[in-house]
C-alpha cells in the first residue's frame, strides 16, 4: 500500500506541473513545437515531470541513518 501512496503522489505531481506549465505557456502566448519559440516549453514538459519521477522514487532508496538503540 505504501507504494501505490508513492505512485499515486508521483502522478499527482507530473499532472499539477504539466497543467501549470501549460498553462503558464499559453498565457505568455507561446505555442508548443519544435521551432526556436517553442523549445523550452516542449523541454520543460518532458523534463519536470521525470525528474519529480526520479527525484521521489529514488527517496527512499538512499541510505538512511539507523540510530543505535541504548
Amino acid at each position: 500500500m505504501k507504494n501505490f501512496k508513492k505512485i499515486a503522489l508521483v502522478n499527482f505531481y507530473a499532472l499539477v506541473t504539466v497543467v501549470a506549465i501549460f498553462a503558464a505557456t499559453k498565457m505568455l502566448g507561446m505555442e508548443f513545437g519544435f521551432t526556436a519559440s517553442s523549445l523550452v516549453p516542449t523541454v520543460l514538459l518532458l523534463v519536470v515531470p521525470q525528474a519529480g519521477f526520479i527525484y521521489y522514487l529514488t527517496k527512499d532508496y538512499s541510505p538512511k541513518r539507523q540510530e543505535a538503540i541504548a
